[in-house]
C-alpha cells in the first residue's frame, strides 16, 4: 500500500521487483487452480554498464523471468535493401523464444523474422513461399521463383519476392491455387 499510495517521483530501488516477486507469490497458484493462461507483457529496460552481452533487460526484478512457462522476446528489426518490403511499407519483427516450458520436447530457442506490412496486417505470403520452398511445391533459382500448378501443369516464374508477393495479392485465384498446393491456409 505505501508503494502505490507515494508519487512516482519518490520511487525507490527495487520496487516494480518487489511488487512483480509478490504478484507471483499470489497469482500463480490462482493461475494453476482455475486452469487459465495469463499473459504479462512487459518493456525492456537499458542495463547501465554492460559492454559484454545484450544491454536490453527485463526490467522489475527475476520473479517473472523465473515463474513464466513462456518467455518470447520480440524486437523491431531494421529493414536491408535485400529485404522484400520498403520501410514506409512495413517493418520487419524478430522473435525469439527465450524459454518454452509448454512443449519441452522441441528445441526450445527459436528465432524467427516476421514482415508487418501498414494497413494490411501480418505478411502471409512470404509464410507461403517458405513453406512451398520446404515442401518442394515452390522452386528458386537464385532471385527468380517457379511454381508448377499441379491441376493444369502451368508453370509460372516470378523475378525476386516482391514481384511474388505483388502477383499472389493482387491475384486471388493464384493465391488460392498456391495456397492448395501447397498445403492448406497460412495463418
Amino acid at each position: 500500500k505505501a508503494n502505490m499510495n507515494k508519487p512516482t517521483s519518490e520511487d525507490t530501488m527495487a520496487t516494480k521487483a518487489r511488487m512483480n516477486s509478490k504478484f507471483c507469490d499470489k497469482f500463480v497458484s490462482l493461475i494453476d487452480e482455475y486452469h487459465v493462461t495469463t499473459v504479462i507483457v512487459t518493456h525492456l529496460s537499458t542495463a547501465i554498464g554492460v559492454m559484454s552481452r545484450d544491454p536490453y533487460i527485463q526490467s522489475g526484478g527475476l520473479a517473472l523471468k523465473y515463474r513464466a512457462m513462456l518467455s518470447i522476446d520480440m524486437r523491431k528489426q531494421s529493414l536491408s535493401a535485400e529485404d522484400p518490403i520498403k520501410r514506409e511499407e512495413g517493418m520487419k519483427i524478430m522473435v525469439y523464444i527465450r524459454k518454452n516450458h509448454v512443449n519441452p520436447n522441441i528445441y526450445p530457442y527459436k528465432k524467427l523474422f516476421y514482415y508487418v506490412v501498414y494497413g494490411q496486417g501480418v505478411e502471409t505470403v512470404f509464410a507461403l513461399m517458405d513453406k512451398g520452398l520446404a515442401n518442394g511445391t515452390i522452386r528458386k533459382s537464385g532471385a527468380w521463383i517457379y511454381f508448377t500448378d499441379p491441376t493444369t501443369s502451368e508453370e509460372m516464374q516470378w523475378n525476386g519476392k516482391a514481384a511474388f508477393r505483388e502477383a499472389l495479392l493482387s491475384n486471388p485465384e493464384l493465391m488460392e491455387r498456391v495456397k492448395n498446393a501447397v498445403g492448406g491456409l497460412i495463418e
